[in-house]
């Protein structure tokens, strides 16, 4: 039986999230989904068009004629939490003893594929250089440190709220794209792509649906790179955004279906969203 403290349940009513549902939730974590059943493939002819190439010319070029005659907005669903794509470093930081295993040991004793593969790769990382620069900010004698306990303080710094909180931003603000001078968000990502397909006399308008939590963090990003974009793009940015419900937050769990608690005593949840950038 699952036992929730005065702070958990102060926090459910604050996301309008019920015991009950939480319960349900992990309820359906143990026996699972139920498999959907499918009636047959959608093939050609049967569930899917298949356009000629005169069509797509035909079509393309119809939609450029009509296009600065067309409100266009650009909708990009929910920008969920980056909580799952680092799943595998929370675990880490949750499970590593480094009073008992090398990082080494603790990869082969998980069959740790993910953070082998991080580890090895982390200098290919968008994020790298952003969070080596907090690192050195933070540790004034980072370079003295043992490899181990860099490689447990640069997850720490990247994924943790004292740090630069990847763990609980929402995907869309976290660098995404390594280019030769400079690193992008997805979020950047999509004001690029609007200006080429979804603009009409040099102006672009976009939609993103995102959490509540983090609207000024996405206001920030966009105050930073705006200029950089419509110099780059010749196009003009209208940005709108609208809320995921917290109430739609779904809880954590760990392998034994048991809820994850944060250090602060907080329950640990995932939002729900399409999670699409």
């Amino acid at each position: 039986m699952i036992k929730f403290t005065k702070q958990q349940l102060a926090q459910l009513e604050s996301k309008n999230i019920t015991t009950d549902t939480i319960l349900k939730q992990i309820e359906r974590f143990k026996i699972g989904f139920p498999v959907v059943k499918l009636d047959r493939p959608a093939v050609v002819s049967d569930g899917i068009l298949k356009l000629h190439n005169s069509d797509h010319s035909r079509y393309q070029r119809l939609y450029e004629e009509r296009l600065d005659h067309l409100q266009i907005l650009k909708f990009v669903p929910a920008s969920g939490a980056a909580t799952r794509m680092f799943k595998f470093l929370h675990e880490f930081l949750k499970d590593f003893d480094p009073c008992e295993d090398s990082i080494n040991s603790f990869i082969n004793k998980n069959r740790a594929q993910e953070l082998f593969t991080f580890f090895i790769a982390i200098e290919k990382f968008p994020f790298y250089d952003e969070v080596m620069a907090s690192l050195r900010t933070t540790y004034n004698e980072w370079h003295a440190k043992a490899d181990r306990e860099k490689k447990i303080l640069f997850v720490k710094q990247m994924l943790e709220i004292d740090g630069l909180n990847y763990g609980n931003m929402p995907k869309g603000l976290v660098p995404f794209h390594r280019y030769k001078d400079h690193n992008t968000t997805a979020f950047e990502e999509h004001l690029f792509e609007a200006s080429i397909y979804a603009s009409t006399n040099k102006q672009a308008r976009l939609h993103f649906t995102i959490a509540e939590d983090f609207k000024d963090h996405f206001n920030a990003e966009f105050d930073r790179i705006e200029k950089i974009v419509e110099s780059k793009t010749g196009t003009e940015f209208e940005i709108e955004f609208s809320h995921q419900k917290s109430s739609t937050d779904t809880i954590a769990v760990d392998y034994n279906n048991q809820p994850i608690v944060t250090e602060t005593g907080d329950l640990f949840f995932s939002r729900l969203g399409m999670e699409l950038y």
